[in-house]
């Protein structure tokens, strides 16, 4: 390879590492997708960690996200018993992915500690409590319940978002 290219390739490389690391998402995501995206054939797990300069199990546990979020694809090379790997050249479809999957995980995390809160508010002693401790709780409800209305919506459209992607193919 020529020596400037190499030099660009290298450079694309860094750079998307560094906008993927701007959206959320570790350096690594970005320079093993631009490797795939910008390479002219598929390549295995040892080629990208020379051309990302990260080791193999960096390489394979990065590469397994870009696979689950649909941004990488396995694909199957002649002559040769290694996984190969090939970007899917759809970023928007990558980006709505991780998006989704990141809202799940706020959503469930979310919805598990109001979950714990509502456990420990219906372990208070009612009782014991002076009015005005009474009416904060009541408050505290009021504001949890407002927060599951909140997580409920978010997740519909996380949902509707899914559907709307399965109804236009996309």
């Amino acid at each position: 390879m020529n020596k400037e290219i190499a030099s660009l390739q290298e450079e694309l490389i860094f750079r998307f590492g560094y906008l993927t690391n701007k959206i959320g998402l570790n350096k690594s995501i970005g320079q093993l997708y631009a490797a795939l995206y910008f390479s002219k054939s598929a390549l295995d797990l040892d080629q990208l960690g020379r051309v990302c300069r990260m080791s193999k199990g960096n390489v394979s546990i990065n590469i397994r996200r870009l696979e689950k979020w649909g941004a990488a694809k396995r694909v199957w090379v002649q002559e040769n018993r290694k996984d190969h790997y090939e970007a899917n050249r759809d970023i928007m479809n990558f980006v709505i992915n991780h998006s989704v999957e990141i809202f799940s995980g706020i959503l469930d995390e979310g919805r598990g500690s109001l979950d714990e809160v509502k456990a420990k508010l219906a372990t208070l002693d009612m009782v014991a409590l002076s009015v005005e401790q009474k009416n904060e709780l009541k408050a505290y409800q009021e504001n949890i319940k407002d927060l599951d209305n909140l997580i409920n919506k978010v997740a519909k459209t996380t949902k509707n978002i899914n559907s709307l992607r399965k109804l236009i193919g996309y």
